[in-house]
């Protein structure tokens, strides 16, 4: 009788996390792929969640064409409600997501300013051209550091977006793991 209850709980906090999914997206409809995305569960899990969610009356599903959009019913709330920690981690991921973004583009800066200067010694070299300031010993070497310091700056992206990925599959497994222990 436990193990029934603890599985209705679990089922029902999936269902809100799919309606919290809908909630965020302001109105817009999505596709089962894009509510799977956003979710710790795998694409056959939603596709039964949210066809349940449609049979308990609380989704709708609207079809365009070939793709199946779904929408909240007009009797669900609007807004979304999360669990605190939910909450929390979705900031958590936004900043570490942020954070990758501005180190990508940095990345990129260096990157390309290491081939530049690089492609410019090599090109003046070949030519036989005394140009004073690209035909100094220290400019393959500045050119390295640039492209370590990309690479550093690549590096950090992939950690960012990669604990902003997992934070919020963390938390959702917490908080599912502390529900079915109670």
């Amino acid at each position: 009788m436990a193990t029934d209850t603890m599985i209705q709980e679990s089922r029902s906090s999936s269902y809100e996390e799919i309606l919290n999914v809908l909630r965020e997206a302001d109105g817009d409809t999505l596709t089962t792929p894009e509510i799977e995305q956003a979710l710790p569960i795998g694409i056959r899990a939603t596709q039964k969640k949210v066809r349940e969610l449609e049979e308990m009356g609380r989704l709708v599903l609207d079809r365009e064409g070939n793709t199946n959009r779904w929408r909240l019913a007009d009797t669900e709330p609007q807004k979304p409600v999360y669990h605190p920690a939910i909450a929390d981690a979705k900031r958590k991921r936004a900043k570490a997501y942020e954070l990758g973004d501005k180190a990508f583009i940095i990345g990129i800066g260096l990157g390309s300013a290491a081939g530049i200067v690089m492609a410019y010694h090599v090109f003046f070299l070949q030519i036989g051209a005394d140009v004073p300031i690209l035909s100094q010993p220290t400019l393959p070497f500045t050119a390295s550091v640039f492209g370590l310091l990309a690479s550093l700056f690549f590096v950090a992206t992939f950690v960012a977006k990669t604990f902003g990925y997992v934070i919020l599959r963390w938390q959702h497994r917490q908080i599912n793991e502390d529900s079915l222990s109670r």
